[in-house]
């Protein structure tokens, strides 16, 4: 059975704004992440600058995949709600992370005690939370692999142009 119910005008807004949010921010930590590559950042930019973005990225994106979850129909919200799901375990352990990595191991590291923190830091390969980053990131994959549409970009568009019908700009 196909729902005719169509979105509310809150979930299309919040929508369209979080998933211009979740794109803005990984558009911020690409360049930052280039920005440190190149070595053009110095301590503590490198880690603020990178880690800020993903930080807000995550939560803006979960309320994005609840948006989603308001607009699709009846016969695809299986889907949508098993994104969720899933999205509901990356933000918590990512940002857990992120928000270690800024106010515990980078203030002790630019104190030249970060060697007190070693085991919790996302910069090497072989510790605690970079080990929780990656379970989160592999969480995030999966949730991709049962969003509806396939894409953000593809999200992003759905949102814009529901917002833009609801205004009269265009038609559904």
């Amino acid at each position: 059975m196909t729902s005719t119910a169509s979105p509310s005008n809150a979930a299309l807004q919040l929508g369209y704004w979080s998933a211009s949010l979740a794109a803005l921010f990984c558009v911020l930590f690409t360049i930052a992440a280039v920005l440190t590559e190149s070595r053009l950042l110095s301590p503590p930019w490198d880690v603020i600058l990178t880690i800020a973005p993903s930080l807000f990225l995550a939560p803006c994106f979960l309320v994005m995949l609840v948006c989603l979850n308001a607009a699709v129909p009846d016969e695809r919200k299986i889907w949508s709600q098993l994104g969720i799901a899933f999205g509901c375990v990356y933000v918590p352990m990512c940002v857990s992370a992120y928000i270690v990595e800024l106010f515990v191991v980078e203030p002790r590291v630019l104190r030249g005690s970060g060697a007190e923190t070693a085991l919790l830091t996302l910069v090497r390969g072989d510790t605690v939370f970079n080990a929780i980053d990656g379970i989160g990131y592999v969480f995030a994959a999966a949730l991709w692999s049962v969003t509806i549409t396939g894409s953000s970009v593809l999200l992003f568009a759905f949102f814009r142009r529901q917002t833009l019908a609801r205004s009269g700009v265009v038609r559904p």
